[in-house]
């Protein structure tokens, strides 16, 4: 998501589909996409949930005069999962889980077979307590 937008409805599975760039998306050679898909289940205290995040291959820089040039985003799907434990009333366990299968983002120039770079963040796990007063 977008800078200052905030997708949560807990409960509700959903999926969203947003030109992750507008001014590259209205060019059919160059089709931005991103879909989301964050099912949740919420049984009395405990709560899981699985994040599906999918970003088509898109174009990060264009040389108009050298094509070739141009920088490519390969596509990816980033599957986060996490899980919750209310302990009080006012204080919540949670377990999250980023980048699940490891996956890459393979950046490309022109065409796939000049690959630019490859970068692989890791699986994050990140374990917190919230609270309330």
């Amino acid at each position: 998501p977008e800078p200052g937008r905030q997708f949560h409805r807990p409960r509700f599975p959903r999926q969203f589909w947003h030109q992750r760039h507008p001014e590259i998306g209205r060019d059919p050679r160059f089709p931005a996409t991103h879909r989301q898909s964050q099912p949740v289940l919420v049984v009395e205290k405990f709560s899981a949930r699985v994040l599906a995040n999918y970003t088509g291959t898109y174009i990060n820089s264009f040389d108009r005069v050298n094509p070739w040039r141009s920088l490519w985003v390969e596509k990816r799907t980033m599957t986060n999962v996490g899980v919750a434990y209310q302990l009080r009333p006012g204080v919540t366990l949670t377990c999250d889980v980023a980048n699940v299968f490891n996956k890459p983002q393979v950046v490309y120039r022109g065409i796939p077979d000049r690959m630019q770079r490859t970068a692989f963040n890791g699986t994050t796990i990140t374990l917190g307590v919230s609270g309330r007063m």
